[in-house]
């Protein structure tokens, strides 16, 4: 599996859409992932000038470890957040079902991820149908896929693009 991730410029800030598996996955979810557990958001980011401590923002659509298990690192067998001084803008009700997998849900959200970001007190919480992060900026909860699953929507200059994550993963959706 391989994921593109997102940044976007505006308002003075960098803003990152999600940020995909990330390298702290277990065996059992580089199989499921079919993933070597190597990541290049570092490098990635590298490539234009960019480094994680210039992230102002994740903007994460829902908490699947494809889309958010990069928010974290593991520094002296722990997990810190890999982006220092991002703030991690995350549906609330997407937050407590990840906080609390059932049977279901176990193989895709890891709380102990989480955890990290809250106890950095980085995590902001969104609620409600749209949520404008900044001007030209707007979270629109679609649910569906995931219980706070999240879309994002931007304008500028009369133009518009809209990032949907996981309600249409591919050309055919």
């Amino acid at each position: 599996m391989v994921n593109n991730l997102f940044l976007l410029t505006a308002h003075g800030k960098r803003f990152l859409f999600d940020v995909g598996l990330g390298d702290t996955l277990s065996e059992r979810e580089k199989k499921i992932y079919g993933t070597d557990g190597v990541s290049h958001i570092e490098t990635g980011l590298a490539s234009l000038g960019v480094k994680p401590e210039q992230i102002d923002y994740l903007l994460l659509t829902h908490l699947h470890t494809d889309h958010a298990g990069g928010a974290v690192k593991h520094l002296d067998d722990q997990y810190v957040p890999r982006f220092p001084n991002a703030r991690v803008v995350v549906s609330k009700r997407e937050w407590d079902v990840a906080m609390h997998p059932d049977e279901r849900t176990g193989a895709v959200y890891i709380p102990e991820r989480y955890r990290a970001l809250q106890e950095a007190g980085v995590v902001d919480f969104v609620e409600g149908d749209e949520v404008t992060v900044f001007p030209g900026i707007k979270l629109v909860h679609t649910g569906g896929h995931s219980e706070g699953h999240y879309g994002i929507e931007m304008e500028s200059g009369g133009k518009q693009v809209w990032y949907y994550a996981d309600m249409f993963p591919f050309t055919h959706h």
